[in-house]
């Protein structure tokens, strides 16, 4: 499916999932940023599809300004330091972020403030930010939290049509690990019966990468 990319600035960037009922049975930390709302992935299963349209891929072109801007004020009015998601509803590291590398400038903004951050991608762009994720990881400010879908590969992709397969994403992992980045597996969605054989492959590869 052919996506249109609409080109916005936001006003307000961070988003607090608690101030929203239920979605601490989702969500298990606060502060959300999400620099594109749709995901060129197009996995069947999303959860978040009620909040995007399938059609289109909307770019907060200003999020990294907002986001300094936002961070700056909670650490003037003294607020804790939690960490903030980076991709709660679409993946920051889909195809379209080689082009606006909005997440790379926002890894910066959180570099820069010693604020921590942690990612949920199933992309193995991921690793081209290596540097500033180390410089974040040197001050245990950041962790990767890998998105690995246990199916066999052509199953996986009818599921995910355009996310990079499940070895692209462990070879990041490795990388990232390699550069003293913090790296978790997330196996997600399990599947009866479809992922009962590959749970202990995967939870092995893993470890072998780093996890």
């Amino acid at each position: 499916m052919e996506k249109k990319i609409i080109e916005l600035s936001c006003k307000f960037f961070l988003v607090d999932v608690s101030e929203y009922p239920l979605n601490f049975l989702i969500f298990t930390h606060r502060l959300t940023a999400n620099a594109y709302v749709g995901c060129l992935h197009d996995c069947a299963y999303c959860y978040a599809r009620w909040y995007c349209k399938r059609d289109e891929i909307r770019v907060k072109i200003n999020a990294a300004e907002i986001l300094k801007k936002e961070l700056q004020n909670r650490i003037k009015k003294g607020k804790p330091r939690e960490p903030i998601c980076l991709g709660s509803v679409s993946d920051p590291y889909q195809a379209i972020e080689r082009k606006y590398q909005i997440t790379r400038k926002m890894l910066e903004v959180c570099d820069e403030l010693s604020y921590p951050v942690f990612i949920v991608a199933k992309s193995n762009l991921v690793a081209r930010d290596k540097d500033v994720l180390s410089s974040l990881g040197k001050r245990n400010l950041t962790a990767v939290n890998f998105t690995i879908t246990p199916v066999k590969a052509k199953l996986l992709r009818k599921m995910e049509p355009r996310a990079p397969p499940n070895k692209k994403r462990l070879e990041a992992m490795k990388t990232l690990t390699q550069a003293g980045v913090q790296c978790n597996l997330y196996l997600s969605p399990i599947f009866p019966i479809l992922s009962d054989n590959l749970l202990n492959t995967y939870l092995k590869k893993a470890s072998q990468n780093g996890a």
